[in-house]
């Protein structure tokens, strides 16, 4: 079989036995920056749970729960939203909590022997990542043939720049740790099935009952088996199904007792239960798969789509809808002829469904890479091996313009991109959160304040400001309230001398990044609804249709100039502090616009 031009002087090395290490230790090299990226986001909470949560009295949390944001425990959910990490439309059994033992285990280990030492534990899931590259390029070498394609499919999935992100970020270890079990049940698999190897079977369970420990995601080695029973396998129908029993057996176990400890998400719209919500999971293939599939293979981030305004959104689905309605008819020769390609394709795509049940993000297609990347290396031979002469002469343009393309994203940006991504990603956003937060008074007086912010851009960034000053043991509010989120318009009329009326846009929850704390589906708020908070009561005086605040009522204990209450609000890209306006009088508070919060973005 010829290979391409472009990847000539490759292929020597993409040929040799110790190419797999090879790409283990590329990998771990083009990755490397990210040691200097420090914590972001969802690190701090990490940290601030083996710390003990200083400065944020009542918050309580297990140290092998890392990946738990909430338990659905009605009096530490009380507490978290007195502390100003959760605002005060979260319903008492908000609920987000994985199920990860195997993964805070890593985290535990880290903080025990590294401790609270961030480029260490970065180079803990650098090593998760390397090992990683190491398995699959084993796995393609089993699969793929010949052995510079498999060669090049391990390439092009070590140097996929999506994968920077879940890498990079410590919170985010258990992807590349899901990976590593999902492809040691299918090497260990293919071995039972096609060599014979008695020990395959129960290796490939215990491999699945790990992964399972440590990330829901390993679920996803279901789509990879089933599409293996459907074109790899050779055996009769009735064997291939039974072969496939017994991982039912253990995800079915491993989901009951998920279940019994109370593990799972309720009250937000971040995450989907695909088990207790079927029909909101559908809706959420609809919506996010094309987006999804086409980040995947057009190099692009999905997380983008997330933060467009709706004609954004409609112009991005045609161009994803356009790029995937060309690639089955790119890719039907190769399909049509060769079923470890259609093993791939499906796979591919089984395994992006249970991505499905979250809000697009490149971070979360590890997985589906594991099928892109092979597909991709094998229509680059296929099109480099097939004769041209009676293909029809646009079939033959658009093949070469898609090889084309995925030669120059895969290998010649995503090789630059990766290492940059690997560092800038994370260190630019965390750099944005610490100068916004630092907008917010800081001062020693905030210690024994209530921060009330009247407006804020999103749910989640405000509880990013207690969270992260006290894991950087910095002055931090005892109480804090989140008056609105995410609206575009706000009237703020005074009542009285203790009483705030706050009118709302019909914008209130309705964004992915303000629907972090409620469900308005599960969870409608109605009209009368109450919020008792130390110093405050907050009465629903009007709702949406779909049980959305409109119009709320926010009375506080003490005058609203009172010297405990310390009043800042989101404006021109920054907090600034707010004067509440007289008896009787309203003042407007505008959102920021998207142009604003790009324009902003781009220039931090």
């Amino acid at each position: 079989m010829g290979k391409p031009s472009i990847l000539s002087r490759l292929t020597p090395l993409l040929e040799k036995r110790r190419t797999p290490a090879v790409w283990a230790l590329l990998a771990v090299v083009l990755t490397s920056p990210s040691i200097l990226s420090g914590y972001y986001q969802d690190d701090h909470l990490i940290r601030l749970r083996f710390q003990g949560f200083p400065n944020l009295p009542g918050v309580k949390g297990a140290v092998l729960d890392t990946c738990v944001f909430g338990d659905g425990d009605p009096e530490q959910n009380r507490v978290r939203m007195e502390r100003g990490i959760w605002p005060w439309w979260t319903p008492e059994d908000w609920k987000i909590a994985f199920w990860r033992p195997l993964c805070s285990l890593t985290h535990w280990a880290d903080w025990r022997i590294f401790g609270d030492r961030a480029w260490l534990m970065h180079l803990h899931s650098i090593l998760w990542y390397g090992l990683l590259v190491y398995l699959l390029a084993l796995l393609y070498r089993r699969l793929l043939m010949p052995p510079w394609v498999a060669g090049l499919a391990g390439l092009l999935f070590l140097l996929d720049a999506a994968h920077a992100f879940p890498v990079s970020w410590i919170a985010t270890r258990n992807a590349a740790l899901s990976s590593v079990f999902i492809v040691l049940v299918l090497y260990f698999h293919d071995r039972w099935r096609r060599d014979a190897w008695r020990p395959g079977m129960p290796a490939a369970l215990a491999a699945l009952a790990l992964g399972l420990l440590g990330s829901e995601a390993t679920v996803a080695s279901g789509a990879y088996l089933a599409a293996y029973a459907l074109f790899v396998d050779r055996a009769p129908w009735s064997k291939r199904i039974s072969s496939l029993l017994p991982y039912l057996l253990v995800v079915v176990v491993w989901r009951a007792v998920y279940d019994a400890l109370g593990y799972g998400v309720s009250g937000t719209l971040l995450y989907i239960d695909p088990l207790h919500q079927p029909v909101e999971l559908a809706w959420g293939v609809l919506r996010h798969l094309p987006i999804l599939l086409f980040t995947q293979f057009a190099a692009s981030d999905a997380t983008l789509s997330n933060f467009l305004p709706p004609l954004g959104i409609m112009i991005y689905l045609c161009i994803a809808a356009v790029f995937l309605l060309a690639m089955p008819y790119v890719l039907w020769p190769l399909l049509r002829n060769d079923r470890v390609a259609r093993f791939w394709a499906l796979g591919m795509v089984l395994s992006a469904l249970p991505v499905c049940t979250t809000m697009p993000q490149g971070r979360e297609l590890m997985n589906p890479s594991i099928g892109a990347m092979a597909l991709i290396a094998q229509f680059l031979a296929f099109r480099a091996s097939s004769r041209r002469e009676n293909e029809p002469r646009g079939y033959r343009m658009l093949a070469g313009g898609f090889a084309g393309l995925w030669v120059f994203l895969h290998l010649i940006v995503s090789s630059v991109s990766l290492p940059v991504s690997s560092y800038a990603t994370l260190t630019q956003n965390e750099q944005i959160a610490v100068r916004l937060n630092a907008t917010a008074p800081a001062d020693s007086a905030i210690r024994s304040q209530t921060l009330l912010t009247v407006s804020t851009p999103a749910d989640l960034l405000a509880a990013t400001l207690p969270i992260m000053r006290a894991a950087a043991n910095e002055p931090t509010p005892p109480y804090g309230r989140v008056l609105s989120a995410g609206v575009r318009h706000l009237e703020v009329t005074r009542t009285d001398e203790r009483t705030l009326r706050l009118r709302m846009d019909d914008g209130f929850m309705t964004r992915p990044w303000c629907q972090v704390f409620r469900n308005p589906v599960t969870h409608p708020m109605k009209k009368g609804d109450t919020i008792r908070l130390t110093g405050l009561t907050v009465e629903v005086a009007e709702v949406t249709n779909d049980g959305r605040p409109v119009d709320a009522l926010f009375r506080f204990d003490v005058p609203l100039e009172d010297p405990s209450l310390r009043w800042i609000v989101f404006k021109g890209m920054a907090y600034v502090p707010f004067t509440p306006p007289a008896i009787g009088e309203t003042v407007q508070v505008k959102g920021p616009a998207f142009a604003d919060i790009v324009r902003w973005f781009l220039t931090q």
